[in-house]
Protein backbone atom coordinates (compact mmCIF):
# COMPACT_ATOMS: atom_id res chain seq x y z
CA UNK A 1 0.00 0.00 0.00
CA UNK A 2 1.35 3.72 -0.93
CA UNK A 3 1.66 6.34 1.56
CA UNK A 4 -1.54 8.06 -0.64
CA UNK A 5 -3.22 5.00 -0.50
CA UNK A 6 -2.43 4.90 3.70
CA UNK A 7 -3.45 8.14 3.95
CA UNK A 8 -6.71 8.69 2.13
CA UNK A 9 -7.87 5.45 4.62
CA UNK A 10 -6.65 7.37 7.46
CA UNK A 11 -8.75 10.47 6.58
CA UNK A 12 -12.23 7.70 5.69
CA UNK A 13 -12.05 6.28 9.08
CA UNK A 14 -11.16 9.67 10.93
CA UNK A 15 -14.42 11.42 8.44
CA UNK A 16 -16.41 8.44 9.52
CA UNK A 17 -15.83 8.58 13.18
CA UNK A 18 -16.73 12.02 13.56
CA UNK A 19 -19.81 12.15 11.42
CA UNK A 20 -21.86 12.88 14.14
CA UNK A 21 -19.87 15.76 14.97
CA UNK A 22 -20.45 17.71 11.74
CA UNK A 23 -24.22 16.99 12.48
CA UNK A 24 -23.51 19.81 15.79
CA UNK A 25 -21.59 22.52 14.66
CA UNK A 26 -21.58 23.67 18.41
CA UNK A 27 -20.33 20.13 19.24
CA UNK A 28 -17.63 20.44 16.33
CA UNK A 29 -16.17 23.29 18.11
CA UNK A 30 -15.94 22.06 21.23
CA UNK A 31 -13.59 18.58 19.60
CA UNK A 32 -11.76 20.94 17.83
CA UNK A 33 -11.02 23.44 20.54
CA UNK A 34 -9.66 20.08 22.89
CA UNK A 35 -7.46 18.73 20.02
CA UNK A 36 -5.95 22.24 20.12
CA UNK A 37 -5.59 22.64 23.79
CA UNK A 38 -7.29 25.47 23.86
CA UNK A 39 -9.76 26.75 26.61
CA UNK A 40 -13.19 25.53 26.06
CA UNK A 41 -16.07 28.28 25.09
CA UNK A 42 -18.66 29.67 26.86
CA UNK A 43 -21.70 29.26 25.25
CA UNK A 44 -24.15 31.94 25.53
CA UNK A 45 -27.72 31.38 25.79
CA UNK A 46 -29.00 34.05 23.59
CA UNK A 47 -31.99 36.97 25.01
CA UNK A 48 -34.36 35.53 22.41
CA UNK A 49 -33.75 31.86 23.34
CA UNK A 50 -34.49 32.99 26.78
CA UNK A 51 -37.41 35.09 25.89
CA UNK A 52 -38.60 32.07 23.69
CA UNK A 53 -38.79 29.49 26.75
CA UNK A 54 -40.38 31.90 28.79
CA UNK A 55 -43.13 32.34 26.44
CA UNK A 56 -43.44 28.55 25.73
CA UNK A 57 -43.27 27.88 29.48
CA UNK A 58 -46.13 30.48 29.98
CA UNK A 59 -48.28 29.24 26.96
CA UNK A 60 -48.32 25.80 28.96
CA UNK A 61 -48.83 27.16 32.05
CA UNK A 62 -52.12 29.04 30.54
CA UNK A 63 -53.43 25.60 28.59
CA UNK A 64 -53.13 23.67 31.95
CA UNK A 65 -54.71 26.73 33.81
CA UNK A 66 -57.60 26.86 30.98
CA UNK A 67 -58.14 22.92 31.45
CA UNK A 68 -57.56 22.52 35.01
CA UNK A 69 -60.75 22.13 37.11
CA UNK A 70 -61.51 20.78 40.19
CA UNK A 71 -64.57 20.23 39.23
CA UNK A 72 -64.76 18.68 36.06
CA UNK A 73 -61.79 16.46 37.71
CA UNK A 74 -64.56 15.70 40.86
CA UNK A 75 -67.45 15.01 38.68
CA UNK A 76 -65.29 13.04 35.85
CA UNK A 77 -64.20 10.87 38.10
CA UNK A 78 -67.72 10.12 39.71
CA UNK A 79 -69.60 10.40 36.36
CA UNK A 80 -67.58 9.44 33.66
CA UNK A 81 -65.10 11.35 30.89
CA UNK A 82 -67.95 12.37 29.03
CA UNK A 83 -69.28 14.03 31.53
CA UNK A 84 -66.38 15.88 32.27
CA UNK A 85 -65.98 16.54 28.88
CA UNK A 86 -68.99 18.06 28.84
CA UNK A 87 -68.70 20.19 31.43
CA UNK A 88 -65.51 21.64 30.15
CA UNK A 89 -68.13 23.24 27.73
CA UNK A 90 -69.86 25.23 30.84
CA UNK A 91 -68.31 28.43 32.28
CA UNK A 92 -66.25 28.65 35.41
CA UNK A 93 -65.92 30.74 38.66
CA UNK A 94 -62.80 29.88 40.66
CA UNK A 95 -64.12 31.30 44.18
CA UNK A 96 -61.64 30.22 47.02
CA UNK A 97 -63.76 31.90 49.68
CA UNK A 98 -63.73 30.91 53.10
CA UNK A 99 -66.02 30.27 56.04
CA UNK A 100 -64.51 29.54 59.69
CA UNK A 101 -67.18 27.62 61.55
CA UNK A 102 -67.00 26.10 64.85
CA UNK A 103 -63.34 25.39 64.63
CA UNK A 104 -63.16 24.12 60.86
CA UNK A 105 -62.77 26.44 57.64
CA UNK A 106 -65.16 25.73 54.50
CA UNK A 107 -63.99 26.86 51.17
CA UNK A 108 -66.05 26.83 47.94
CA UNK A 109 -63.38 26.44 45.37
CA UNK A 110 -65.27 26.33 42.24
CA UNK A 111 -68.57 26.40 40.54
CA UNK A 112 -69.40 25.84 37.08
CA UNK A 113 -72.58 26.67 35.09
CA UNK A 114 -73.60 24.94 32.93
CA UNK A 115 -77.07 24.47 30.98
CA UNK A 116 -79.01 25.97 33.80
CA UNK A 117 -77.55 24.10 36.57
CA UNK A 118 -74.64 24.58 38.76
CA UNK A 119 -71.89 22.49 39.76
CA UNK A 120 -69.03 22.89 42.60
CA UNK A 121 -66.48 21.16 44.86
CA UNK A 122 -65.49 22.65 47.80
CA UNK A 123 -63.19 21.28 50.93
CA UNK A 124 -63.55 21.71 54.93
CA UNK A 125 -60.73 21.57 57.26
CA UNK A 126 -60.34 21.23 60.71
CA UNK A 127 -58.21 23.87 62.03
CA UNK A 128 -57.24 22.25 65.05
CA UNK A 129 -54.77 19.44 64.50
CA UNK A 130 -56.73 17.43 67.54
CA UNK A 131 -60.09 17.95 65.84
CA UNK A 132 -60.84 14.95 63.49
CA UNK A 133 -64.05 15.54 60.24
CA UNK A 134 -65.92 12.24 60.10
CA UNK A 135 -66.72 11.29 56.30
CA UNK A 136 -70.49 11.30 55.24
CA UNK A 137 -70.58 7.45 55.15
CA UNK A 138 -69.26 7.38 58.69
CA UNK A 139 -72.41 8.94 59.99
CA UNK A 140 -74.83 6.40 58.39
CA UNK A 141 -73.34 3.53 61.27
CA UNK A 142 -75.67 3.77 64.14
CA UNK A 143 -73.46 2.22 66.33
CA UNK A 144 -69.64 2.96 65.76
CA UNK A 145 -68.72 0.80 69.00
CA UNK A 146 -69.64 -2.44 66.50
CA UNK A 147 -66.67 -3.66 64.61
CA UNK A 148 -68.83 -4.85 62.00
CA UNK A 149 -69.88 -1.34 61.20
CA UNK A 150 -66.94 0.63 60.59
CA UNK A 151 -63.70 0.10 58.49
CA UNK A 152 -60.95 0.28 59.70
CA UNK A 153 -59.81 3.56 58.51
CA UNK A 154 -63.24 4.98 60.89
CA UNK A 155 -62.23 2.76 63.66
CA UNK A 156 -58.54 4.76 63.92
CA UNK A 157 -60.24 8.24 63.35
CA UNK A 158 -61.75 7.81 66.11
CA UNK A 159 -59.30 6.37 68.37
CA UNK A 160 -56.88 8.64 66.83
CA UNK A 161 -58.99 11.99 68.21
CA UNK A 162 -59.99 10.23 71.51
CA UNK A 163 -56.11 9.84 72.32
CA UNK A 164 -55.73 13.53 71.35
CA UNK A 165 -58.14 14.70 73.27
CA UNK A 166 -60.29 16.16 70.10
CA UNK A 167 -63.79 16.35 68.97
CA UNK A 168 -65.45 14.18 65.98
CA UNK A 169 -67.18 16.67 63.54
CA UNK A 170 -69.21 15.80 60.73
CA UNK A 171 -69.30 18.90 58.22
CA UNK A 172 -72.03 19.74 55.79
CA UNK A 173 -72.01 22.61 52.89
CA UNK A 174 -74.28 23.18 50.46
CA UNK A 175 -76.58 25.96 48.55
CA UNK A 176 -80.18 27.18 49.91
CA UNK A 177 -81.05 29.38 47.62
CA UNK A 178 -79.68 31.42 44.28
CA UNK A 179 -80.39 34.06 41.76
CA UNK A 180 -78.83 36.18 39.17
CA UNK A 181 -77.59 39.96 38.38
CA UNK A 182 -79.29 41.11 41.83
CA UNK A 183 -82.80 39.35 41.29
CA UNK A 184 -84.83 37.22 42.83
CA UNK A 185 -83.63 34.95 44.84
CA UNK A 186 -84.99 30.96 43.93
CA UNK A 187 -85.26 28.38 46.73
CA UNK A 188 -83.36 24.97 45.81
CA UNK A 189 -85.19 21.98 46.69
CA UNK A 190 -83.57 18.89 45.32
CA UNK A 191 -79.53 19.70 45.62
CA UNK A 192 -77.41 16.72 44.75
CA UNK A 193 -74.84 16.08 47.27
CA UNK A 194 -71.46 13.96 47.84
CA UNK A 195 -68.24 13.95 50.27
CA UNK A 196 -65.14 12.33 49.66
CA UNK A 197 -62.07 12.19 52.48
CA UNK A 198 -59.47 12.73 52.13
CA UNK A 199 -55.68 11.67 53.31
CA UNK A 200 -55.04 14.76 54.57
CA UNK A 201 -57.93 14.37 56.85
CA UNK A 202 -59.91 16.90 55.00
CA UNK A 203 -62.74 16.39 53.05
CA UNK A 204 -64.09 17.59 49.41
CA UNK A 205 -67.40 18.52 49.30
CA UNK A 206 -69.64 18.42 46.10
CA UNK A 207 -72.83 19.31 44.84
CA UNK A 208 -74.94 19.92 41.83
CA UNK A 209 -78.12 21.90 41.53
CA UNK A 210 -80.18 21.10 38.33
CA UNK A 211 -83.98 20.66 38.79
CA UNK A 212 -84.89 24.44 37.95
CA UNK A 213 -84.93 26.76 35.19
CA UNK A 214 -81.37 29.22 35.52
CA UNK A 215 -81.67 31.72 32.95
CA UNK A 216 -77.78 32.60 31.97
CA UNK A 217 -76.66 35.47 33.31
CA UNK A 218 -73.39 37.99 34.46
CA UNK A 219 -72.80 37.61 38.15
CA UNK A 220 -74.82 35.21 40.06
CA UNK A 221 -75.68 35.10 44.09
CA UNK A 222 -76.13 31.88 45.91
CA UNK A 223 -77.02 31.27 49.69
CA UNK A 224 -74.41 28.96 51.16
CA UNK A 225 -75.21 27.28 54.50
CA UNK A 226 -72.53 25.24 56.35
CA UNK A 227 -73.25 23.01 59.35
CA UNK A 228 -71.10 21.15 62.05
CA UNK A 229 -71.98 18.10 64.21
CA UNK A 230 -70.38 16.99 67.04
CA UNK A 231 -70.31 13.42 67.62
CA UNK A 232 -69.75 11.23 70.32
CA UNK A 233 -67.31 8.15 70.24
CA UNK A 234 -71.02 5.59 70.37
CA UNK A 235 -72.02 7.20 66.84
CA UNK A 236 -74.55 9.83 68.45
CA UNK A 237 -75.44 14.10 67.79
CA UNK A 238 -74.29 15.35 70.93
CA UNK A 239 -77.00 17.58 70.50
CA UNK A 240 -75.75 20.49 72.57
CA UNK A 241 -73.02 21.08 70.78
CA UNK A 242 -72.97 22.15 66.98
CA UNK A 243 -73.17 25.10 64.77
CA UNK A 244 -74.86 26.43 61.70
CA UNK A 245 -74.39 29.81 59.41
CA UNK A 246 -75.27 30.99 56.15
CA UNK A 247 -73.79 33.49 53.72
CA UNK A 248 -74.04 34.76 50.14
CA UNK A 249 -71.36 34.06 47.38
CA UNK A 250 -71.01 36.44 44.30
CA UNK A 251 -69.18 34.62 41.24
CA UNK A 252 -69.10 35.45 37.51
CA UNK A 253 -68.26 32.41 35.39
CA UNK A 254 -66.20 32.18 32.26
CA UNK A 255 -65.94 30.06 29.70
CA UNK A 256 -62.91 28.16 30.63
CA UNK A 257 -61.51 28.25 27.08
CA UNK A 258 -61.61 32.27 26.52
CA UNK A 259 -64.57 32.97 24.88
CA UNK A 260 -66.44 35.32 25.52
Amino acid sequence: MTLHEEQKRVQEAVSSSFAYVQEDPWLAQRVLANAKGEEPVKKRISLTLVLSIILGLALIGTAYALFSSRVVEFFGNEYGEDFAEWLKDGKSAAIGETVTLDGVDFTLDEVIWRDNGIYAVGTARAKDGKDELVPMEMTFAADWTDEDALDEEYRVLISRAQAAGGRLLSVDCRPSTIGMDEGTMDILDNVGFDQEYNEDGSITFCFEATDYTLEEGTVYQMEMFAQVDEWTAEGEVDEGKGAYQTWIVSFTPEFMDGRT
